[in-house]
């Protein structure tokens, strides 16, 4: 079973008042913004899980957190969508 916050159950509700299925509400909670990881090999951080470059990074090169680096223009682009 899935869990929401607490704060968005109003929210959830309407939607499915309104035709919107389990799989799109757990889609919606599930991507956008995580906590920040990035790449000793690159010089930005990631936070968007639908970030191409911050998905593709090699298992032995990943590291929580943003390393004190800037934001990658590909994770400000999604977060703008």
């Amino acid at each position: 079973m899935t869990s929401y916050p607490l704060e968005a159950s109003f929210l959830i509700l309407a939607w499915f008042e309104h035709g919107v299925g389990h799989n799109t509400i757990k889609k919606i909670f599930t991507m956008g913004i995580k906590n920040p990881w990035h790449s000793v090999k690159q010089p930005v951080y990631h936070n968007h899980s639908e970030c191409n470059t911050g998905n593709n990074i090699e298992k032995e090169n990943w590291r929580s957190g943003t390393g004190g680096k800037r934001l990658c223009d590909e994770c400000k682009d999604w977060a703008r969508k």
